[in-house]
């Protein structure tokens, strides 16, 4: 039964799935090129849903893979800084300092505070703690 299930696989080991991979790191790498899962699954020849079903045979592989990807973009001189940030923005869930002190400046003050009933003092004093700022 294993030996069929191997038939319909495009990448028979998880080796070879990550060697694949490798290969297309060095076709990046020779043509300045930015790593990418569309560009691997253009290299690869197989479809976009094909490699994340890779997730399910070969899970270590996947990840190695997904963590060279990060890496590569986040060590990556040859593309412009704003497009790797965009890629570890959206790809890899990088969020920048601004955005993660106002989301959870806006979800402590909203869930834990009524600022109605409270003074000017008292909000001063409950920002100070909150922002972990000298009064």
């Amino acid at each position: 039964m294993a030996e069929k299930l191997n038939k319909k696989r495009v990448f028979k080991t998880g080796d070879a799935f990550f060697n694949c991979f490798q290969d297309y790191l060095e076709d990046c790498a020779e043509k300045e090129k930015l790593p990418n899962i569309s560009g691997f699954v253009y290299f690869a020849r197989i479809a976009r849903k094909t490699f994340y079903n890779q997730e399910k045979v070969y899970p270590f592989e996947f990840d190695l893979i997904n963590s060279c990807l990060e890496d590569e973009t986040l060590n990556n001189t040859t593309q412009p800084p704003q497009i790797r940030t965009l890629i570890l923005t959206n790809k890899f869930r990088y969020a920048n300092k601004n955005e993660v002190i106002s989301e959870n400046y806006n979800n402590n003050v909203n869930e834990n505070y009524d600022l109605s009933k409270l003074t000017t003092e008292e909000i001063k004093q409950i920002l100070a703690e909150e922002l972990e700022l000298d009064k």
